[in-house]
């Protein structure tokens, strides 16, 4: 029986053997390292309050009742939705080692998108309070996904 050697650098010899020898506790604290960076990451392009969220459900619904919708308003919703997208375009980019959370980026995204259609809405004021409810609806579960998956990502650091 021929037994093959390996020879070659020392550094990949040495990377080859310890990951494969690591403890099931060592990679645990490695994932667990890559998680809370991956959360750091991903705080830097949105931070965990949703109140931005639920101020905008305010001004959209007084907006609503006044049957009104002024420049400043509308401008403002525009700056609001042009940061959502701009914020959707650097998720886009990021790339997280942790599964879970890419799925909390995805959900961010896809509250992102929600809102930027509830601002699309806002372009025929008569109708904002009718055609609303099913994007608020909508805006809400993402919201409350986010937050228990967010919970669940915390927990198990």
């Amino acid at each position: 029986m021929m037994t093959a050697t390996i020879t070659g650098c020392k550094d990949i010899l040495d990377v080859l053997t310890t990951t494969n020898s690591e403890e099931p506790a060592a990679k645990e604290e490695i994932y667990r390292k890559k998680l809370k960076t991956d959360l750091k990451q991903l705080d830097q392009i949105r931070t965990t309050s949703n109140t931005a969220f639920i101020e905008l459900e305010d001004k959209l619904k007084q907006t609503a009742k006044k049957n009104t919708s002024t420049l400043a308003v509308r401008q403002e919703l525009q700056n609001f939705a042009a940061n959502l997208r701009s914020q959707n375009d650097q998720f886009r980019v990021q790339y997280f080692a942790t599964s879970e959370v890419a799925k909390l980026r995805n959900k961010i995204m896809q509250l992102n998108y929600a809102t930027i259609q509830i601002i699309a809405v806002i372009e025929n004021p008569n109708e904002v309070s009718k055609r609303l409810n099913h994007y608020f609806n909508q805006q809400e579960k993402f919201i409350a996904d986010y937050n228990k998956m967010r919970a669940e990502v915390e927990t198990s650091l």
